[in-house]
Protein backbone atom coordinates (compact mmCIF):
# COMPACT_ATOMS: atom_id res chain seq x y z
CA UNK A 1 0.00 0.00 0.00
CA UNK A 2 1.18 3.27 -1.23
CA UNK A 3 1.89 6.10 1.65
CA UNK A 4 2.27 9.87 0.90
CA UNK A 5 6.03 11.24 0.88
CA UNK A 6 6.21 14.57 2.57
CA UNK A 7 8.97 17.16 1.62
CA UNK A 8 11.01 16.20 4.47
CA UNK A 9 11.29 12.44 4.12
CA UNK A 10 15.05 11.46 3.55
CA UNK A 11 15.08 7.80 2.51
CA UNK A 12 18.92 7.96 4.50
CA UNK A 13 17.02 7.84 7.95
CA UNK A 14 14.64 4.88 7.41
CA UNK A 15 17.97 3.36 6.27
CA UNK A 16 19.24 4.37 10.01
CA UNK A 17 16.47 3.70 11.75
CA UNK A 18 14.63 0.22 10.70
CA UNK A 19 15.81 -2.99 8.70
CA UNK A 20 19.00 -4.65 8.26
CA UNK A 21 21.77 -2.70 6.52
CA UNK A 22 25.31 -2.35 5.80
CA UNK A 23 27.50 0.78 7.11
CA UNK A 24 27.47 3.63 5.34
CA UNK A 25 29.46 3.97 2.50
CA UNK A 26 32.32 6.57 2.96
CA UNK A 27 32.10 8.52 -0.50
CA UNK A 28 28.68 8.83 -1.15
CA UNK A 29 27.91 11.12 -4.25
CA UNK A 30 24.49 12.55 -5.19
CA UNK A 31 23.65 14.33 -8.28
CA UNK A 32 22.84 18.23 -7.48
CA UNK A 33 20.94 18.09 -10.80
CA UNK A 34 17.14 17.79 -9.93
CA UNK A 35 15.97 16.92 -13.15
CA UNK A 36 13.53 13.50 -12.73
CA UNK A 37 13.44 14.17 -9.19
CA UNK A 38 10.03 12.97 -9.33
CA UNK A 39 10.82 9.28 -11.34
CA UNK A 40 13.31 8.90 -8.67
CA UNK A 41 11.04 9.41 -5.33
CA UNK A 42 8.21 6.80 -7.70
CA UNK A 43 11.08 4.58 -7.97
CA UNK A 44 12.59 4.68 -4.22
CA UNK A 45 8.64 4.64 -3.57
CA UNK A 46 8.13 1.14 -5.55
CA UNK A 47 11.23 -0.17 -3.54
CA UNK A 48 10.25 1.01 -0.34
CA UNK A 49 6.64 -0.59 -1.10
CA UNK A 50 8.35 -3.92 -2.23
CA UNK A 51 10.31 -4.11 0.33
CA UNK A 52 13.16 -4.86 -1.82
CA UNK A 53 16.66 -5.03 0.27
CA UNK A 54 19.18 -2.43 1.45
CA UNK A 55 21.32 -3.50 -1.54
CA UNK A 56 18.70 -2.49 -3.81
CA UNK A 57 18.28 0.90 -2.66
CA UNK A 58 22.38 1.13 -2.79
CA UNK A 59 22.37 -0.30 -6.67
CA UNK A 60 19.77 2.10 -7.25
CA UNK A 61 21.55 5.60 -5.62
CA UNK A 62 25.19 4.15 -7.56
CA UNK A 63 23.29 3.93 -10.81
CA UNK A 64 21.77 7.45 -10.38
CA UNK A 65 25.22 8.56 -9.30
CA UNK A 66 26.92 7.03 -12.05
CA UNK A 67 24.22 8.65 -14.62
CA UNK A 68 24.83 12.23 -12.59
CA UNK A 69 28.56 12.08 -12.81
CA UNK A 70 28.06 11.15 -17.11
CA UNK A 71 25.84 14.15 -17.16
CA UNK A 72 28.28 16.38 -15.34
CA UNK A 73 31.07 15.06 -17.61
CA UNK A 74 29.21 15.69 -20.69
CA UNK A 75 28.66 19.52 -19.37
CA UNK A 76 32.22 19.76 -18.39
CA UNK A 77 32.94 18.52 -22.05
CA UNK A 78 30.64 20.78 -23.37
CA UNK A 79 32.05 23.69 -21.27
CA UNK A 80 35.55 23.01 -22.47
CA UNK A 81 34.91 22.72 -26.05
CA UNK A 82 33.74 26.07 -25.64
CA UNK A 83 36.22 27.33 -24.04
CA UNK A 84 38.81 26.06 -26.73
CA UNK A 85 36.99 27.19 -29.37
CA UNK A 86 36.89 31.11 -28.15
CA UNK A 87 40.45 30.72 -27.54
CA UNK A 88 40.78 29.99 -30.54
CA UNK A 89 38.75 32.72 -31.88
CA UNK A 90 40.38 34.61 -29.37
CA UNK A 91 44.18 33.99 -30.64
CA UNK A 92 43.00 34.88 -33.85
CA UNK A 93 42.02 38.03 -34.22
CA UNK A 94 45.24 38.90 -31.55
CA UNK A 95 47.44 37.56 -34.21
CA UNK A 96 45.70 39.28 -37.48
CA UNK A 97 45.93 42.79 -35.08
CA UNK A 98 49.73 41.63 -34.40
CA UNK A 99 50.35 41.16 -38.37
CA UNK A 100 47.89 44.37 -39.36
CA UNK A 101 50.46 46.28 -36.36
CA UNK A 102 53.65 44.87 -37.73
CA UNK A 103 52.42 45.75 -41.46
CA UNK A 104 52.03 49.22 -39.90
CA UNK A 105 55.13 49.41 -38.18
CA UNK A 106 56.80 48.24 -41.61
CA UNK A 107 55.85 51.18 -43.49
CA UNK A 108 55.99 53.47 -40.69
CA UNK A 109 59.66 52.12 -40.32
CA UNK A 110 60.13 53.04 -44.39
CA UNK A 111 58.39 56.14 -44.32
CA UNK A 112 60.92 57.08 -41.41
CA UNK A 113 63.89 55.87 -43.42
CA UNK A 114 63.10 57.76 -46.68
CA UNK A 115 62.72 60.79 -44.19
CA UNK A 116 65.86 60.63 -42.84
CA UNK A 117 67.75 59.59 -46.11
CA UNK A 118 66.12 63.31 -48.05
CA UNK A 119 67.18 64.53 -44.65
CA UNK A 120 71.12 63.77 -45.27
CA UNK A 121 70.86 64.55 -48.69
CA UNK A 122 69.27 68.16 -48.00
CA UNK A 123 71.72 68.25 -44.88
CA UNK A 124 74.95 67.47 -47.48
CA UNK A 125 73.92 69.78 -49.94
CA UNK A 126 73.37 73.06 -47.75
CA UNK A 127 76.81 72.04 -46.32
CA UNK A 128 78.35 71.77 -50.07
CA UNK A 129 76.73 74.95 -51.04
CA UNK A 130 78.00 76.77 -47.66
CA UNK A 131 81.19 75.63 -48.85
CA UNK A 132 81.20 76.66 -51.67
CA UNK A 133 80.09 80.21 -50.40
CA UNK A 134 83.22 80.33 -48.49
CA UNK A 135 85.36 79.55 -50.52
CA UNK A 136 84.29 81.79 -53.35
CA UNK A 137 84.22 84.50 -50.57
CA UNK A 138 87.40 83.48 -49.75
CA UNK A 139 88.86 83.77 -53.61
CA UNK A 140 87.46 87.22 -53.26
CA UNK A 141 88.73 87.92 -50.12
CA UNK A 142 92.47 86.89 -51.44
CA UNK A 143 92.17 88.52 -54.82
CA UNK A 144 91.86 92.18 -53.47
CA UNK A 145 94.74 94.75 -52.65
CA UNK A 146 96.57 94.94 -50.02
CA UNK A 147 95.55 97.66 -46.93
CA UNK A 148 96.39 101.34 -47.75
CA UNK A 149 96.72 100.53 -51.09
CA UNK A 150 94.58 103.00 -53.41
CA UNK A 151 91.27 101.99 -53.52
CA UNK A 152 89.81 98.75 -54.68
CA UNK A 153 87.21 98.21 -57.62
CA UNK A 154 83.76 98.95 -57.24
CA UNK A 155 81.65 95.84 -56.70
CA UNK A 156 80.21 95.38 -60.23
CA UNK A 157 76.47 95.87 -60.83
CA UNK A 158 75.96 92.10 -61.92
CA UNK A 159 77.02 91.29 -58.32
CA UNK A 160 75.29 93.60 -56.52
CA UNK A 161 72.14 92.18 -58.77
CA UNK A 162 72.77 88.94 -57.74
CA UNK A 163 73.15 90.03 -54.02
CA UNK A 164 70.12 91.76 -53.75
CA UNK A 165 68.01 88.90 -55.74
CA UNK A 166 69.38 86.75 -53.10
CA UNK A 167 68.27 88.36 -50.41
CA UNK A 168 64.99 88.41 -51.72
CA UNK A 169 64.47 85.28 -52.54
CA UNK A 170 64.86 84.18 -49.14
CA UNK A 171 62.82 86.82 -47.79
CA UNK A 172 60.17 85.05 -50.13
CA UNK A 173 60.91 81.77 -49.29
CA UNK A 174 61.03 81.86 -45.46
CA UNK A 175 57.18 83.43 -46.58
CA UNK A 176 56.32 80.77 -48.39
CA UNK A 177 57.04 78.66 -45.66
CA UNK A 178 54.84 80.67 -43.11
CA UNK A 179 52.04 79.97 -45.95
CA UNK A 180 52.60 76.59 -46.31
CA UNK A 181 52.39 75.84 -42.45
CA UNK A 182 49.38 77.72 -41.77
CA UNK A 183 47.92 75.96 -44.52
CA UNK A 184 48.72 73.26 -42.73
CA UNK A 185 47.50 73.81 -39.55
CA UNK A 186 44.30 75.24 -41.20
CA UNK A 187 43.80 72.06 -42.66
CA UNK A 188 44.51 69.58 -40.10
CA UNK A 189 41.69 71.61 -37.59
CA UNK A 190 39.78 70.98 -40.50
CA UNK A 191 40.29 67.54 -41.04
CA UNK A 192 37.52 64.66 -39.57
CA UNK A 193 38.30 61.86 -37.46
CA UNK A 194 40.41 59.46 -39.08
CA UNK A 195 39.52 56.17 -40.64
CA UNK A 196 41.54 53.87 -39.27
CA UNK A 197 42.01 49.89 -41.09
CA UNK A 198 42.38 48.00 -37.45
CA UNK A 199 40.94 49.84 -34.59
CA UNK A 200 43.71 49.20 -31.99
CA UNK A 201 42.22 47.48 -28.92
CA UNK A 202 42.10 49.82 -25.92
CA UNK A 203 44.31 49.42 -23.31
CA UNK A 204 43.08 49.03 -19.08
CA UNK A 205 45.46 52.74 -18.71
CA UNK A 206 43.00 54.20 -21.16
CA UNK A 207 40.02 52.15 -19.87
CA UNK A 208 40.57 53.77 -16.62
CA UNK A 209 41.69 56.91 -17.77
CA UNK A 210 38.54 57.09 -19.53
CA UNK A 211 36.12 55.76 -17.13
CA UNK A 212 37.49 58.44 -14.21
CA UNK A 213 36.76 61.07 -17.09
CA UNK A 214 33.63 60.31 -17.01
CA UNK A 215 33.31 59.91 -13.14
CA UNK A 216 35.12 63.18 -12.85
CA UNK A 217 32.57 65.04 -15.47
CA UNK A 218 29.36 63.09 -13.35
CA UNK A 219 30.79 64.32 -10.19
CA UNK A 220 31.64 68.34 -11.29
CA UNK A 221 27.87 67.69 -12.99
CA UNK A 222 26.23 67.10 -9.95
CA UNK A 223 28.37 69.68 -7.90
CA UNK A 224 27.04 72.32 -10.44
CA UNK A 225 23.84 71.06 -9.80
CA UNK A 226 24.05 70.98 -5.79
CA UNK A 227 25.84 74.58 -6.22
CA UNK A 228 23.03 75.69 -8.08
CA UNK A 229 20.24 74.25 -5.75
CA UNK A 230 22.58 76.02 -2.47
CA UNK A 231 22.34 79.16 -4.13
CA UNK A 232 18.71 79.14 -4.97
CA UNK A 233 17.97 78.13 -1.62
CA UNK A 234 20.25 80.90 -0.32
CA UNK A 235 18.45 83.18 -1.73
CA UNK A 236 14.98 82.21 -1.04
CA UNK A 237 16.09 82.00 2.38
CA UNK A 238 17.72 85.75 1.94
CA UNK A 239 14.14 86.78 0.65
CA UNK A 240 12.50 85.01 3.50
CA UNK A 241 15.15 86.81 5.73
CA UNK A 242 14.52 90.21 4.55
CA UNK A 243 10.34 89.86 4.43
CA UNK A 244 10.87 88.91 8.74
CA UNK A 245 13.19 91.53 9.17
CA UNK A 246 10.96 93.76 7.02
CA UNK A 247 7.90 92.72 9.20
CA UNK A 248 10.04 92.43 12.77
CA UNK A 249 11.13 96.36 12.29
CA UNK A 250 7.20 97.07 11.58
CA UNK A 251 6.16 95.41 14.84
CA UNK A 252 8.85 97.01 16.66
CA UNK A 253 7.65 100.81 15.06
CA UNK A 254 4.05 99.52 16.51
CA UNK A 255 5.52 98.78 19.74
CA UNK A 256 7.74 101.68 19.85
CA UNK A 257 4.72 104.01 18.89
CA UNK A 258 2.53 102.22 21.20
CA UNK A 259 5.44 102.66 24.21
CA UNK A 260 5.64 106.49 23.28
CA UNK A 261 1.87 106.64 23.56
CA UNK A 262 1.65 104.61 27.15
CA UNK A 263 4.74 106.91 28.20
CA UNK A 264 3.00 110.13 27.44
CA UNK A 265 0.12 108.70 29.33
CA UNK A 266 2.10 108.03 32.35
CA UNK A 267 4.25 111.36 32.18
CA UNK A 268 0.77 112.98 32.09
CA UNK A 269 -0.60 110.78 34.16
CA UNK A 270 2.90 111.29 36.95
CA UNK A 271 2.28 114.91 36.52
CA UNK A 272 -1.58 115.24 37.05
CA UNK A 273 -0.56 113.28 40.74
CA UNK A 274 2.28 115.09 41.41
CA UNK A 275 0.19 118.30 41.05
CA UNK A 276 -2.34 117.20 43.07
CA UNK A 277 -0.12 116.38 45.95
CA UNK A 278 1.79 119.45 45.44
CA UNK A 279 -1.43 121.21 45.93
CA UNK A 280 -2.55 118.85 49.07
CA UNK A 281 1.29 119.94 50.80
CA UNK A 282 0.94 123.39 49.97
CA UNK A 283 -2.74 123.87 51.74
CA UNK A 284 -1.67 122.23 54.30
CA UNK A 285 1.48 124.02 54.83
CA UNK A 286 -0.83 126.78 54.39
CA UNK A 287 -3.01 125.70 56.95
CA UNK A 288 0.13 124.98 59.13
CA UNK A 289 1.46 128.33 58.95
CA UNK A 290 -1.83 129.88 59.96
CA UNK A 291 -1.52 128.76 63.11
CA UNK A 292 0.35 129.47 66.09
CA UNK A 293 4.00 128.05 67.16
CA UNK A 294 4.08 124.38 68.08
CA UNK A 295 7.54 124.70 70.16
CA UNK A 296 6.69 123.59 73.58
CA UNK A 297 8.78 126.88 74.68
CA UNK A 298 7.61 129.50 72.26
CA UNK A 299 5.63 132.03 74.19
CA UNK A 300 2.52 131.48 72.29
CA UNK A 301 2.77 127.78 72.34
CA UNK A 302 -1.09 125.91 72.04
CA UNK A 303 -0.18 122.36 71.43
CA UNK A 304 1.35 120.67 68.56
CA UNK A 305 0.16 122.31 65.20
CA UNK A 306 -1.19 119.68 63.16
CA UNK A 307 -2.60 120.54 59.23
CA UNK A 308 -6.57 120.92 59.72
CA UNK A 309 -6.85 119.37 63.02
CA UNK A 310 -7.72 121.66 65.69
CA UNK A 311 -5.91 121.49 69.24
CA UNK A 312 -8.46 119.75 72.43
CA UNK A 313 -8.40 121.21 75.54
CA UNK A 314 -5.32 120.12 77.56
CA UNK A 315 -6.19 118.50 81.16
CA UNK A 316 -4.65 120.29 84.05
CA UNK A 317 -1.74 117.41 84.46
CA UNK A 318 -1.29 117.91 80.22
CA UNK A 319 -0.50 121.46 81.44
CA UNK A 320 1.61 120.24 84.82
CA UNK A 321 3.85 118.23 82.88
CA UNK A 322 4.33 120.90 79.90
CA UNK A 323 5.37 123.61 82.95
CA UNK A 324 7.83 120.92 84.18
CA UNK A 325 9.46 120.84 80.94
CA UNK A 326 9.65 124.29 80.44
CA UNK A 327 11.27 124.47 83.95
CA UNK A 328 13.63 121.70 83.72
CA UNK A 329 17.40 121.93 83.32
CA UNK A 330 18.45 118.67 82.35
CA UNK A 331 16.21 118.28 79.33
CA UNK A 332 18.20 117.83 76.05
CA UNK A 333 17.11 120.97 74.33
CA UNK A 334 20.45 120.87 71.42
CA UNK A 335 19.26 117.54 70.68
CA UNK A 336 15.82 119.11 70.01
CA UNK A 337 17.41 121.87 68.27
CA UNK A 338 19.51 119.79 66.06
CA UNK A 339 16.47 117.96 64.94
CA UNK A 340 14.62 121.17 63.93
CA UNK A 341 17.60 121.94 61.93
CA UNK A 342 18.40 118.51 60.13
CA UNK A 343 14.34 118.92 59.52
CA UNK A 344 14.22 122.15 58.28
CA UNK A 345 16.39 121.67 55.63
CA UNK A 346 14.85 119.35 52.31
CA UNK A 347 15.13 115.53 52.16
CA UNK A 348 16.59 115.66 48.84
CA UNK A 349 19.31 118.01 49.87
CA UNK A 350 19.87 115.86 53.31
CA UNK A 351 20.24 112.26 51.41
CA UNK A 352 22.44 114.02 48.57
CA UNK A 353 24.99 114.84 51.36
CA UNK A 354 25.18 111.46 53.02
CA UNK A 355 25.24 109.86 49.89
CA UNK A 356 28.57 111.92 48.94
CA UNK A 357 29.80 111.80 52.19
CA UNK A 358 28.84 109.02 54.08
CA UNK A 359 28.92 108.80 57.64
CA UNK A 360 30.88 104.78 57.58
CA UNK A 361 33.95 106.96 56.31
CA UNK A 362 36.09 108.81 58.66
CA UNK A 363 37.07 111.31 55.99
CA UNK A 364 33.42 112.48 56.03
CA UNK A 365 33.50 112.79 60.08
CA UNK A 366 36.22 115.06 60.14
CA UNK A 367 35.62 118.91 61.38
CA UNK A 368 32.10 116.52 62.88
CA UNK A 369 33.53 115.93 66.17
CA UNK A 370 32.21 112.27 65.86
CA UNK A 371 35.60 110.02 66.27
CA UNK A 372 33.65 106.53 65.56
CA UNK A 373 32.54 105.91 61.85
CA UNK A 374 28.64 104.58 62.17
CA UNK A 375 25.85 104.34 60.00
CA UNK A 376 23.22 107.58 59.48
CA UNK A 377 20.10 105.46 61.41
CA UNK A 378 22.65 105.15 64.17
CA UNK A 379 23.40 108.69 64.70
CA UNK A 380 21.63 111.01 67.18
CA UNK A 381 20.12 114.09 65.56
CA UNK A 382 23.59 116.14 66.84
CA UNK A 383 25.83 114.22 65.28
CA UNK A 384 22.85 114.46 61.90
CA UNK A 385 23.35 117.66 62.24
CA UNK A 386 27.27 117.81 62.48
CA UNK A 387 27.80 116.23 59.64
CA UNK A 388 24.87 118.01 57.74
CA UNK A 389 25.91 121.65 58.33
CA UNK A 390 30.16 120.38 57.79
CA UNK A 391 29.00 119.10 54.13
CA UNK A 392 26.29 121.71 53.21
CA UNK A 393 26.43 124.72 51.30
CA UNK A 394 26.60 127.86 53.86
CA UNK A 395 23.63 129.19 52.31
CA UNK A 396 21.53 126.08 52.80
CA UNK A 397 22.61 126.10 56.32
CA UNK A 398 21.50 129.78 57.04
CA UNK A 399 18.28 129.18 55.34
CA UNK A 400 17.83 126.06 57.82
CA UNK A 401 18.66 128.52 60.85
CA UNK A 402 16.39 131.20 59.96
CA UNK A 403 13.87 128.24 58.97
CA UNK A 404 13.89 126.38 62.26
CA UNK A 405 14.32 129.95 64.25
CA UNK A 406 17.65 128.94 65.99
CA UNK A 407 20.33 131.64 65.73
CA UNK A 408 23.08 130.32 63.90
CA UNK A 409 25.68 131.36 66.28
CA UNK A 410 25.77 128.19 68.53
CA UNK A 411 23.30 125.75 69.66
CA UNK A 412 23.34 126.84 73.25
CA UNK A 413 19.68 126.11 75.31
CA UNK A 414 19.23 129.83 75.52
CA UNK A 415 19.59 130.16 72.17
CA UNK A 416 16.75 127.92 71.25
CA UNK A 417 14.31 129.08 73.70
CA UNK A 418 14.32 132.89 72.04
CA UNK A 419 12.68 132.08 68.65
CA UNK A 420 11.52 134.86 65.88
CA UNK A 421 7.53 135.50 65.46
CA UNK A 422 7.57 133.90 62.23
CA UNK A 423 8.59 130.12 63.05
CA UNK A 424 6.60 127.70 61.55
CA UNK A 425 6.54 124.17 62.04
CA UNK A 426 6.91 121.44 59.18
CA UNK A 427 3.71 119.26 57.90
CA UNK A 428 3.30 115.90 60.04
CA UNK A 429 4.15 114.12 56.55
CA UNK A 430 7.25 115.59 55.89
CA UNK A 431 8.45 115.11 59.69
CA UNK A 432 7.37 111.10 59.17
CA UNK A 433 9.64 110.77 56.47
CA UNK A 434 12.34 112.27 58.12
CA UNK A 435 12.18 110.46 60.73
CA UNK A 436 11.72 107.12 59.38
CA UNK A 437 13.24 107.05 56.01
CA UNK A 438 16.90 105.90 55.58
CA UNK A 439 19.30 108.09 53.35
Amino acid sequence: MLFPLSKDFSSSSIFQKSGQHHEKPIHRVWSIDHTGSAERTKELHLLLTDQKPYAHHERLATRRANDGKKMDQDRMNLWKEDLRDMNQKIDGESEERRQEMIGHMRLTKQRNCASDTDLKNRLRDQKQDHLNFLNDMNGRVGALAPLGSPEPPRESKERTRDRAGGQKAVNQQTKDYKDMIKELGGALDARGPQEWTAVPKPSNDAIVQRRKAKGLAEITQAKETYEAMMESMEERECVRVAGERRETRRQCREAEIRLGADKTRLLQAMSDTQQVKRAELDGIQARVNGRGSGRPEHPEFNGYATAGYAAVHKSQTRLRDHAAEKADRDANHEESASKLLCLSMALNVRNQIVSRNPPTKASSLMGTGINNPMEWTAMNWTQRWGLISRHAPQGLVQKAYEKAGVDAQGMDLGMTTASAPEQRTLSPRTLGLASTSPP
